[in-house]
């Protein structure tokens, strides 16, 4: 990022151009035991957030499970704010911290409702307060991604979808959280990632087919129907499930191929921003 505006007046000599280096902050969801908790236990250093112990079999480092809202926001505020050795959270699941953000919003009715349904006097208003503090939470993820990376984790349900520009309904993979949240969610990070195993089928009559597979996995980062992905980096639209290959393709987005960014007049007469330093290529690392 380069700021050559002096010759600005006012706010207009803050104005900033070129892409802005930082931790990656993703989310990555799919079915049950596609290795989701393996892929991000390839992160640089991670340490996760871990409700279901779905990380035993994993050599992984684990920070207090907690048990209510106010103790997972203090983590999140803590690695923000004090120093340590790890480079990557890892909340593992992310539906679980719903469930946290539930309790919080039915223990603020007075009422002390017992589903978020009936929380604030119902009419979909508990989801709308559960709206507003994952917002918040989001909001300190985003800072905390100055300092480290941030992958979230959710398991995946599947839904009849009625798109408007299409004669039928269609069954998708979408992410198991309420669709507020959801939303949420894919609009914050910086990639949403659907992992599925690499199944094909064979048609074996013009009525049946075969599922194959050899147990493969795979990450697809871009919308398609069957699922919801996306992503800021123009990364392939299916790739291994590898965290090598993932960093590796978000390094070559902020930095081409090695040396690519040497200073040098371009073709406009301008010139390109000096060589990327070792930090800023280690953040994505």
């Amino acid at each position: 990022m380069t700021n050559n505006n002096n010759d600005l007046g006012g706010f207009l000599s803050g104005i900033s151009r070129g892409r802005i280096v930082r931790h990656i902050f993703c989310a990555i969801y799919g079915p049950n035991g596609v290795g989701k908790s393996v892929w991000a236990s390839q992160a640089p250093n991670p340490v996760f957030i871990d409700f279901e112990s779905g990380t035993e079999q994993l050599d992984v480092a684990r920070l207090p499970k907690p048990e209510t809202l106010g103790e997972f926001r203090n983590i999140i505020s803590g690695l923000a704010n004090q120093e340590h050795p790890f480079k990557t959270l890892v909340i593992d699941p992310l539906d679980y911290v719903e469930s946290l953000i539930w309790q919080q919003v039915r223990s603020e009715d007075p009422m002390k409702p017992k589903s978020i349904e009936l929380a604030l006097g119902g009419y979909g208003k508990g989801y709308v307060r559960a709206l507003e503090i994952w917002r918040g939470i989001l909001s300190d993820l985003i800072r905390l991604v100055t300092k480290m990376h941030v992958v979230l984790i959710a398991n995946c349900a599947i839904k009849r979808f009625d798109d408007p520009k299409l004669p039928s309904a269609y069954d998708r993979y979408i992410l198991q959280l309420n669709s507020l949240a959801a939303a949420a969610v894919r609009q914050s990070v910086d990639a949403l990632l659907f992992a599925t195993f690499d199944e094909k089928v064979r048609e074996l009559s013009k009525t049946t087919g075969k599922g194959i597979g050899d147990g493969t996995r795979v990450v697809f980062t871009e919308h398609r129907p069957a699922f919801d992905s996306k992503n800021r980096f123009g990364l392939p639209f299916e790739m291994a499930l590898e965290w090598k290959a993932f960093a590796s393709a978000i390094k070559q987005f902020y930095f081409g191929n090695s040396g690519s960014q040497q200073q040098q007049e371009g073709a406009d007469g301008s010139k390109a921003d000096p060589p990327h330093s070792q930090t800023e290529e280690a953040e994505v690392q």
